[in-house]
């Protein structure tokens, strides 16, 4: 058995509570006091937006991207992909840290908490990867210090507020069969910054494969990606009372089979590999170019061991939201938000037997995101080697989804 950390229901719920109406209450206080770094980005500078124009470091660039959402190409060892991403994003690192994760981190566990877990995890973590935070750190300069960037790595895994819903749809439940796909919407408390600042990430020359991942600066992990293989996957958090504190951030672990393996079958054999070592429990939907996939359901506390199994609730699809399916309605409280609710929306929208279009995924959806926390809807599509994005939310599935070429953004074919 793996060491565990004890996080208790009553964290995770004075956590909520302290999302909801904690920050809620720290800046109406704020406001009222006119003292307002917080009441400054939060209300009065709603405007507030990463840089869009062109910039470069060494052999990686940001480049302009398509709804405003900047594409940011990372090259060299991992120390320089990390120099890099730090140097170009500083800015964006810092507000990020200083008026939404810091607020975040506060108002729950508190840094020290948090840090504790990151260093217990720290030995977990691909030497790759630390050397690449390191690097941000350093190209971030003055104020941003490595524990800082470890504390940013390890946000999601002790927080748990990824509330996300994702399906497959393979060649018998499409209308063309160039789209099946792998639909996914990531929902998560924005505080009206984090929903501004999403990037899309391109991960060049990793030893593996390289991978497209809508992300956030500062941040080396994909909790949503695609590889030059066509390989797709999306993770759902599964609240927990337990973390895993002798794994990798579970973002490191899904890159990493991005980076590894080119189908649905080298993915499950790769996440068995490396141990299933997600931090917490987690739903992860995986669906390659042959329309193959699986969705994992993973739970530190069984020893770092996995279930997994492909689950097709109907016909050629799969789909999975944030509890496990064999809890489905037995808890008197919905597990995070409206999951049953997703679950069953998607079980009747995909039983259908008219083959959906793409235009049927981008409306159900928008049936399916979450209220003023969708940051990002996504459509990834491996035959077309292309992944359809909305970002910039809230609310970003009300936004018009670009497309965003693999090809044309790693500069080659398969």
């Amino acid at each position: 058995m793996v060491p565990l950390m004890k996080i208790t229901i009553t964290q995770r719920s004075l956590f909520r509570r302290r999302v909801l109406w904690g920050v809620g209450l720290v800046v109406f206080v704020l406001a009222a006091l006119n003292s307002c770094a917080i009441w400054t980005v939060l209300v009065t500078n709603p405007k507030l937006s990463p840089r869009t124009e062109a910039r470069s470091d060494g052999k990686s660039f940001v480049k302009p991207g398509a709804g405003g959402v900047p594409i940011v190409h990372l090259h060299g060892t991992p120390y320089e992909r990390g120099h890099a991403h730090g140097a170009m994003l500083k800015d964006e690192i810092r507000t990020l840290y200083e008026n939404y994760l810091g607020i975040i981190v506060t108002y729950t566990y508190g840094r020290n908490d948090y840090l504790k877990v990151a260093r217990a995890m720290l030995p977990h973590m691909p030497e790759a990867y630390v050397e690449e935070m390191r690097g941000i750190a350093d190209g971030a300069g003055t104020g941003l210090s490595f524990d800082d960037v470890l504390v940013a790595n390890v946000f999601l895994d002790v927080s748990q507020q990824v509330g996300c819903s994702t399906f497959t749809l393979d060649e018998s439940r499409v209308s063309d069969p160039q789209d099946i796909m792998l639909g996914r919407n990531l929902d998560f408390t924005s505080l009206n910054i984090a929903g501004r600042y999403s990037h899309v990430f391109v991960h060049h020359g990793t030893g593996g494969h390289d991978v497209l991942a809508p992300s956030w600066p500062g941040l080396v992990g994909a909790v949503s990606g695609m590889n030059d293989k066509g390989l797709a996957l999306a993770m759902m958090l599964v609240p927990s009372e337990e973390l895993n504190s002798a794994s990798m951030p579970y973002a490191m672990l899904y890159r990493q089979i991005l980076e590894r393996a080119a189908t649905a079958e080298q993915a499950r054999v790769t996440l068995l590999e490396l141990g299933c070592r997600a931090s917490v429990t987690n739903n992860l939907t995986i669906f390659d170019v042959n329309g193959e996939g699986f969705v994992a359901e993973i739970e530190p506390n069984r020893g770092g061991a996995a279930q997994v199994r492909f689950r097709e609730e109907c016909a050629g699809c799969a789909f999975s939201t944030n509890h496990f399916n064999e809890e489905h309605g037995e808890l008197e409280t919905d597990p995070y938000g409206n999951s049953y609710e997703r679950w069953d929306l998607m079980k009747t929208k995909l039983a259908g037997e008219k083959p959906l279009t793409v235009d049927d995924a981008k409306a159900l959806l928008k049936e399916l995101a979450m209220d003023g926390k969708n940051l990002q809807s996504m459509i990834f599509l491996p035959r077309r080697r292309e992944m359809l994005l909305a970002a910039i939310g809230p609310d970003a599935v009300e936004r018009p989804y670009e497309s965003y070429n693999l090809d044309r953004l790693l500069g080659h074919s398969p």
